[in-house]
């Protein structure tokens, strides 16, 4: 409830801290707030995006925040700072979710353009993309070594990728 308060439009998505102590909030009024969960306050407002947040994620150290948005960009925030570290595009639609590797140097996000993207959180550069998907893809998960995607789809199939190789390398029917 209290989130609902603070935020102008709708919440779109949520991600907590391994050790429980933030909460990450993407809205459709274009922002991201971060939460300490332990006083139940607001510690920062991140304002940059020009549409919705559809995803969010925050590094295993919670030193960088990602977004994904409606304005088919992604956002790596410094969690000291107020401003974007690095604004990604290379989506032609929606970015809908990201999956970050736990070495932290991959970033793979998915969007309604029915593309998965890989590509280096460090210098922003978009190192492949993953084709495959005949509908807009809407969840994206990386296995801790990151060697390797899984994605969802409104195509009702899910997906394992090679991240090296941009491979489909099994798909998964009868959603």
């Amino acid at each position: 409830e209290l989130l609902r308060k603070m935020h102008q439009e709708k919440v779109m998505s949520l991600a907590i801290t391994p050790d429980g102590t933030l909460a990450i909030v993407g809205s459709y009024d274009r922002t991201v707030r971060v939460w300490c969960l332990e006083q139940g306050c607001l510690l920062k407002l991140l304002e940059g995006h020009m549409g919705g947040v559809y995803t969010v994620a925050i590094t295993a150290d919670k030193r960088f925040l990602i977004s994904g948005s409606v304005d088919r960009t992604i956002r790596i925030w410094s969690n000291q700072m107020l401003e974007p570290v690095r604004p990604i595009s290379g989506h032609s639609a929606a970015v809908s979710d990201v999956a970050l590797a736990n070495d932290q140097r991959t970033l793979v996000s998915a969007s309604a353009d029915q593309t998965l993207r890989v590509w280096n959180s460090c210098s922003g550069e978009m190192l492949r993309v993953l084709e495959g998907h005949t509908g807009r893809v809407t969840a994206v998960s990386m296995p801790h070594s990151g060697f390797s995607v899984i994605s969802g789809s409104d195509d009702s199939t899910v997906r394992v990728w090679d991240t090296l190789t941009g491979h489909n390398l099994l798909v998964l029917e009868g959603h």
